[in-house]
């Protein structure tokens, strides 16, 4: 039985000793420890071969073991996520001018009045004007 309190030793000693410092190692070891088939699992399912007088102190430590994964699992995502972010911080240009908007669109009236002054450029006809708006003279 005591190899039992040995491989949760040792497993304690494995999470304390791995630092995965890409996002898919990381999920590689949340899934190798506290997946639904990670090594907690299993070692939570001896729980039925520890005898009675010693469950107690085998919870304990597989508790123990649950509270370093996760731990370890927590402090290594936020500081991934924290160099993420300050990776994405460090690619902005704050000096560089704004993108240009839009002012918006051409009142309808302005549209064919403008229109109606391309046809009149296009045949060259004597009533448009040397500014080129329409110049009616009665």
């Amino acid at each position: 039985m005591s190899d039992i309190f040995e491989q949760v030793q040792q497993t304690i000693a494995a999470i304390q000793s791995e630092t995965p410092d890409t996002a898919e190692a990381l999920e590689i070891f949340r899934i190798k420890y506290l997946g639904t088939k990670g090594e907690i699992k299993s070692i939570m399912e001896e729980m039925r071969n520890v005898p009675n007088e010693r469950k107690r102190e085998f919870g304990q430590l597989v508790n123990n073991l649950k509270q370093v994964a996760e731990e370890k699992f927590q402090t290594i995502k936020s500081a991934l996520e924290a160099a993420a972010t300050d990776a994405t911080v460090a690619s902005l240009d704050l000096t560089r001018p704004a993108e240009p908007m839009p002012l918006g669109a051409r009142h309808p009236v302005s549209i064919t009045m403008n229109r109606i002054i391309k046809i009149f450029e296009k045949k060259n006809d004597s009533t448009t004007g040397q500014n080129g708006r329409l110049s009616f003279t009665p």
